[in-house]
């Protein structure tokens, strides 16, 4: 249920800087751009999977794991 947690905490902090992103280069959801956008939460989801990957086998409890838990309402 952590590693849940964990990749929720990812996935909306890389969510969050691909849509910053977006803003910052002024992409809509209009025309082409829709596969493009579609391409990046792609990839923000990918990198989600990956980082919880590696901070689950890490096997350390640190300062993230408490925000996961916290985002998520419970606690240790």
């Amino acid at each position: 249920m952590h590693l849940v947690k964990l990749f929720a905490l990812y996935a909306v902090l890389f969510t969050t800087l691909a849509a910053f992103a977006m803003l910052v280069t002024q992409v809509s959801l209009e025309g082409d751009h829709f596969v493009f956008v579609g391409l990046v939460l792609f990839l923000a989801a990918i990198a989600a999977v990956v980082v919880t990957s590696r901070h689950a086998s890490a096997n350390k409890w640190d300062a993230t794991d408490d925000m996961a838990e916290r985002m998520t309402g419970s606690k240790r």
